[in-house]
């Protein structure tokens, strides 16, 4: 069973960048500690997802909530601002994505963000799922 959750605090910090220092499509913009620059420099809210499965961590992402007026009067969920690339960073591919798809969604109900941005190079999930866009 895969498990997604916002995480926060040391013992956290700890075990996402353990899986970060022995994953091969990891990213220094994934680092946990932007979490802190995020919040405390930019003034974002932050939701930081850890994926775990078989009390293993499988996958991880970050997210930075951006809201901006020149998107209305909403809001958006990206998964690195202000970097051009970092998205999930997920141990091998075969991670269910319908647990991760379904806590997205959940994110976006309770944070009233109109998409989400995952600045993804390696595909994650199905592109019939989501829209793809190619920027690099």
């Amino acid at each position: 069973m895969i498990n997604v959750d916002v995480v926060n605090g040391d013992e956290a910090k700890e075990e996402w960048n353990r899986f970060l220092s022995e994953s091969e499509n990891a990213s220094f913009a994934s680092l946990f500690d932007w979490k802190a620059v995020y919040e405390e420099v930019f003034g974002f809210k932050t939701f930081y997802l850890l994926i775990k499965g078989n009390k293993k961590v499988r996958g991880i992402l970050p997210l930075i909530l951006i809201k901006s007026p020149l998107i209305g009067k909403g809001s958006f969920l990206i998964s690195t601002p202000y970097i051009t690339q970092s998205g999930i960073c997920l141990n091998g591919f075969n991670v269910d994505p319908t647990p991760v798809i379904d806590r997205l969604s959940q994110l976006i109900k309770d944070c009233g963000a109109r998409y989400v941005e995952i600045r993804q190079i390696i595909p994650f999930m199905s592109d019939t799922l989501f829209t793809r866009k190619d920027n690099f």
